[in-house]
């Protein structure tokens, strides 16, 4: 089935005046959600829904968004059908509700909401860009490539697909996946125009340098020097290699990056994290190690570490619990979760943040409970007013988990602007 898709979306079209104060509602309402103040956000919702002329799209728009934000997922899913109802023929108004219900953590939710999206809409080639583009800033991956393989039944031109994908393999760190989809893109490169060709040349040096390997890294640093650069193309490839682990071009980038864009706060953020993970990754010199130096076995050892902390002799603690990281006994294996709580706990109260971040990236495997543990720990830093070292932890579990919601919701409260996008 194939609709039109309008070029502005479906929004009312209101008197001038009434506009106005409609777009002073909305950002009144956003700026509660970004205070974390959700009730008071939907209690403005429901004042709005009344008043004579009220925009409904508006409205229900910016409510799933309160919901979603809030957590209340079922809720959010509600009002998201009644959006859809009140204008099935729509496409961004399906793709929003994909993407709320992606940023809630509901990815089953979001492919069932494609599939229907396809059905309606997937014969319109223009509405298939736009689903994928949104679905690629959310890294959505399973969900733009099937954007692309609807593309290419369809016979759309592949290009602007291809580049779709491969800029969300890249956020995902799929560096195989991108390496393919690049490969297909440079196949068509006697057709690109220059920009798509500076694409290509950027994604085939951004892939590469992801090996440790200093010809590479200098070889994708000169390409963002070439010519003009998006800052957009700057900033993925600063995460894309904090992502890969190679901090030093990451470094570089955001170097050239500020150069070009030396007003950008979001370079200057992601040049700020580069530095503490430096220092992270940087080992202590050992301490020399004593003739007939042993650990005590296990439970004296969290013995030890309990007694220290209770008599707040922390620096004292966190030495005994870095030594057994160390030594590396044969029950660390077995305990080592337990061995970085307290490396991650004791290095907050000695306001030590390398190692509290180091300790974080060892403790994340991708397990929601023990995100949860570091997300707690991050929420505590906070309400004392450690909040840079808070959003150091909650970005290294948004690096671990990208979509999952209680970071999410943490992100939106302590960072204004990253609810709808990040």
């Amino acid at each position: 089935m194939q609709r039109h898709i309008s070029p502005g979306g479906c929004h009312d079209q209101d008197a001038e005046g009434e506009q106005a104060g409609s777009d002073l509602r909305e950002a009144r309402v956003l700026a509660r959600l970004d205070l974390g103040r959700f009730g008071d956000a939907l209690a403005d919702l429901d004042a709005w829904r009344v008043r004579p002329g009220a925009n409904r799209v508006q409205i229900m728009r910016l409510r799933a968004q309160a919901l979603r934000q809030a957590g209340r997922g079922e809720d959010m899913e509600a009002t998201l059908k009644a959006l859809w109802d009140f204008a099935p023929d729509e496409p961004r108004l399906r793709v929003f509700g994909m993407v709320q219900e992606i940023l809630a953590g509901r990815g089953a939710m979001a492919a069932a909401g494609l599939d229907d999206y396809l059905w309606r809409f997937g014969g319109n080639a223009q509405a298939l860009a736009y689903a994928a583009a949104e679905l690629s800033e959310v890294g959505a991956l399973n969900l733009v490539e099937r954007c692309a393989t609807e593309a290419e039944l369809h016979g759309f031109p592949a290009r602007t697909f291809l580049q779709m994908l491969a800029d969300t393999q890249i956020v995902r760190a799929d560096w195989a996946g991108a390496a393919r989809t690049v490969g297909r893109l440079a196949l068509q490169s006697d057709q690109a125009n220059p920009i798509d060709r500076y694409y290509l040349l950027w994604a085939q040096r951004l892939i590469a340098a992801t090996a440790p390997d200093d010809g590479l890294r200098v070889a994708l640093l000169e390409v963002l020097q070439a010519r003009p650069v998006p800052i957009r193309l700057v900033r993925r490839t600063v995460e894309a290699m904090i992502a890969a682990g190679r901090l030093e071009t990451a470094n570089g980038a955001c170097e050239i990056g500020l150069r070009l864009f030396p007003a950008s706060d979001s370079l200057r953020q992601l040049g700020e994290r580069v530095r503490t993970l430096v220092a992270a990754q940087t080992p202590a010199p050992p301490a020399p190690r004593a003739i007939g130096e042993a650990l005590p076995d296990e439970a004296d050892f969290f013995r030890q570490v309990e007694s220290l902390a209770t008599e707040e002799k922390w620096e004292q603690a966190a030495d005994l619990v870095r030594k057994g990281r160390a030594l590396k006994p044969v029950w660390l294996a077995r305990r080592e979760a337990a061995v970085l709580d307290w490396a991650m706990r004791l290095a907050i109260k000695n306001d030590d943040v390398p190692e509290l971040i180091s300790a974080a990236r060892l403790y994340l495997n991708g397990s929601h409970v023990r995100a949860d543990r570091v997300l707690a720990l991050a929420a505590e830093m906070h309400k004392t007013g450690a909040t840079g070292p808070a959003k150091l932890l909650l970005a290294e579990v948004l690096r671990c988990l990208p979509n999952y919601s209680p970071a999410r919701a943490l992100q939106a409260q302590w960072t204004p602007g990253t609810a709808a996008k990040s």
